[in-house]
C-alpha cells in the first residue's frame, strides 16, 4: 500500500487507510482466497502510528491467519512504512497463538 500523499509525506494512520491496507493484503495474491477479520488504527504511542490488520487466507485447504502490523513515524522523518508480520494455522494451539500474536504487537520503532 502507497502511505505517501501527493506532497511525498507520509498520511496518519486512519480507519480508511488501514481498510485499503487490509484490502491490499486480501487481494495481494489473487490465488489465494483471502477474506479480512480484522483492522485496527494505533496512534496512540508518542513516536509512531499505523495499522494492525489479521487476514485469513486458504491455502491448499489449510486456513492460514495473517498478522500484520505496519508502523510509521509521526513527524513524517522518512517515508517509510515499518512491518512486522507472521502467520500461523487455525488449529495452531492458543498458547502459540498468543506467543506470535504478542511478538507482532510488540514490535515498534524509536
Amino acid at each position: 500500500l502507497e502511505i505517501i500523499a501527493l506532497d511525498g509525506k507520509t498520511q496518519p494512520a486512519t480507519e480508511e487507510l488501514c481498510q485499503a491496507l487490509a484490502q491490499n493484503l486480501v487481494t495481494g495474491d489473487p490465488s489465494l482466497q483471502g477474506q479480512n477479520i480484522s483492522v485496527s488504527v494505533s496512534s496512540t504511542h508518542p513516536t509512531y502510528e499505523g495499522c494492525k490488520v489479521v487476514n485469513q487466507f486458504n491455502v491448499n485447504g489449510l486456513i492460514t491467519i495473517s498478522e500484520v502490523k505496519g508502523i510509521w513515524y509521526k513527524d513524517r522523518r522518512d517515508n517509510f512504512m515499518y512491518a512486522s508480520q507472521a502467520s500461523y494455522f487455525a488449529d495452531t494451539l492458543d498458547s502459540d497463538k498468543a506467543v506470535i500474536k504478542d511478538s507482532v504487537n510488540q514490535f515498534s520503532i524509536n
